[in-house]
């Protein structure tokens, strides 16, 4: 199946998941913080299940960013409540180490390709380990609840960020589109640092993830020129000389040969 991005009806599952996470963020923001369960977080869970069996995934799994990020809010009100406290060099350092892999996997070096292209499996399961293990160990280190809008501008600037990887690169992958509808873990994977690292790294690698996904769009669209020679055109003057020498040589070709009588009839 090939998307036709000319046509503004494959950009309507985008629209609907958009408007979709504004009405989601709207609800999260009305939950009070320390009541998450009580207060809404197992109600929206609900909502969102009943929302995955009823959404038909067009080009992509627009739930899945739904749930990811409900996720990131649940991990979010888990790190709010514990007592454990950490180093921020060590947290930090954590997460430099989480988002430079994340660039790589958006840049996609040719090495990089090749890997992903061979060991799929590998390069499916890798990431998503290591995204695993940052978040896991990062769950128990204390860190305040953000307000509502800074959580809800994650939320939007993720979202923002899987419908660019989406149309510029996902639906040009090997693997093609019906694997893009069946599994989220190729963009969650790689923006995922958007809801969970510091809010300034957060900033910083949400710029660079755009940068990433700029040069991916103009090395897919630029021109093949390898192994192509450009020959320049000759001058004006060169071109009417070799002509003259042309006529001038098939003159003398015609001088040279033999005169033939042609019989004259009486």
């Amino acid at each position: 199946m090939q998307v036709d991005l000319r046509l503004a009806v494959n950009y309507l599952p985008a629209c609907a998941c958009l408007c979709k996470v504004l009405v989601f963020m709207l609800l999260v923001g009305l939950v009070a913080p320390g009541s998450e369960v009580r207060g809404g977080y197992i109600q929206l869970a609900a909502m969102l299940y009943i929302d995955r069996l009823q959404t038909r995934n067009l080009i992509f799994d627009a739930n899945a960013i739904l749930m990811a990020i409900f996720f990131a809010n649940v991990h979010a009100a888990i790190r709010a409540s514990s007592v454990r406290v950490a180093y921020s060099v060590l947290v930090w350092g954590l997460h430099l180490c989480w988002i430079g892999m994340c660039l790589t996997l958006l840049v996609e070096p040719a090495r990089v390709r090749w890997f992903l292209e061979r060991r799929a499996q590998a390069g499916k399961l890798v990431p998503v380990v290591f995204m695993l293990a940052v978040l896991v160990a990062c769950s128990y280190i204390h860190a305040p609840l953000e307000d509502p809008p800074v959580r809800a501008c994650r939320a939007l600037a993720f979202t923002l960020l899987a419908f660019a990887w989406v149309y510029v690169v996902g639906i040009h992958t090997p693997q093609g589109i019906e694997y893009l509808k069946e599994t989220s873990c190729q963009f969650v994977v790689r923006l995922a640092p958007v809801l969970y690292s510091p809010l300034w790294l957060a900033a910083l690698f949400s710029s660079a993830a755009v940068a990433a996904l700029a040069l991916q769009h103009s090395r897919r669209h630029q021109p093949i020129l390898q192994g192509v020679q450009v020959v320049a055109p000759e001058p004006v003057e060169n071109q009417e000389e070799l002509h003259m020498q042309e006529l001038f040589r098939q003159a003398k070709m015609t001088m040279g040969r033999p005169a033939t009588l042609e019989a004259i009839p009486e």
